[in-house]
């Protein structure tokens, strides 16, 4: 399945697969070179976009849709 067809831009898809891995926003900020607030955006907007309200749910579901089998 593709990640977009989940409609996550490239950059949401990214941030949720480093926060899947246990990854801290401010972990996450360091190895995409951004600053804690984008990511904490393109984390929210994914929650929505996944209908999930919390990070474990939002890394679950991630893994869900997209882990390789």
């Amino acid at each position: 399945m593709n990640k977009r067809a989940e409609g996550l831009t490239r950059k949401e898809s990214r941030v949720l697969e480093e926060a899947a891995r246990g990854e801290t926003n401010k972990e996450i900020a360091q190895a995409l070179g951004v600053s804690v607030p984008t990511v904490a955006f393109h984390l929210g907007k994914a929650f929505r976009k996944l209908g999930v309200g919390t990070r474990q749910e939002a890394a679950r579901k991630y893994l869900q849709l997209f882990a390789t089998k």
